[in-house]
């Protein structure tokens, strides 16, 4: 019974990862980097419901602990790196405690087996405090950076015609049209259009954007913030 679970658990795992693959889910470079970490991940959860010796326990105990590090941080961090913001009307608290939840259901078999796969033969507790608590208190630690760095985001303003002000990241820069002076782009560091715009004395116009993009509009003290950050991992 317990095998049959396992079986199923490896094709759902195989067949969620190929989905996303052939819709084109993984845009960015971190979700690429994802896709390729899940299928080494199934891998090694492979050889352990089949009982079989793929590379050595050592390589697995690498692969379990980057592994790991890697799905806590890109889990609470999705919307950053994949574009994900699904969960963006949920309050921080509920989210966080929902994207746990979610992580130990849908990935903590796979983390059950990869770890008895490669800690088969040494100190289970020892190995548990060691290569479990530890990485995933540096994850922790380096998700609450990421946050951290977030909410202190440096911006600079740029004053528009028509008294208007636009808020944009410092590493951003504006260009208007030679053709039409209240039109704008907003290029980020690779020169990739963030988004373009237009302006009136009393009216906004976005024309086009990526993907994620978002903006926060103050039409009363005529402020236009960008609030969509430098894509880090794409």
């Amino acid at each position: 019974m317990l095998q049959i679970f396992w079986i199923i658990y490896l094709g759902i795992l195989a067949v969620s990862s190929l989905g996303f693959l052939v819709k084109g889910s993984y845009k960015t470079t971190a979700a690429k980097i994802d896709f390729v970490i899940s299928v080494i991940t199934w891998i090694g959860l492979f050889g352990y419901v089949t009982d079989d010796q793929i590379l050595t326990p050592l390589v697995w105990k690498f692969v379990f602990v980057g592994a790991l590090l890697w799905d806590v941080i890109f889990s609470f961090n999705s919307k950053y790196y994949s574009g994900d913001d699904t969960l963006d009307d949920m309050p921080q608290p509920l989210r966080s405690i929902f994207i746990t939840v979610v992580l130990i259901v849908t990935i903590g078999p796979l983390y059950y087996g990869l770890f008895r796969y490669a800690f088969n033969e040494t100190n289970i507790l020892l190995s548990l405090v060691s290569f479990v608590a530890f990485p995933l208190l540096v994850a922790l630690c380096i998700n609450k950076f990421l946050n951290f760095r977030r909410e202190t985001m440096t911006t600079k303003k740029v004053s528009l015609p028509y008294g208007w002000t636009l808020v944009i990241h410092e590493s951003y820069s504006l260009y208007a049209s030679q053709d039409n002076n209240n039109k704008f782009a907003v290029l980020d560091h690779e020169n990739e259009a963030v988004v373009t715009f237009s302006i009136e004395k009393d009216t906004f116009e976005t024309h086009s954007n990526t993907f994620d993009f978002k903006q926060k509009i103050n039409t009363m003290k005529q402020i236009i913030e960008i609030i969509h950050e430098p894509e880090e991992w794409d």
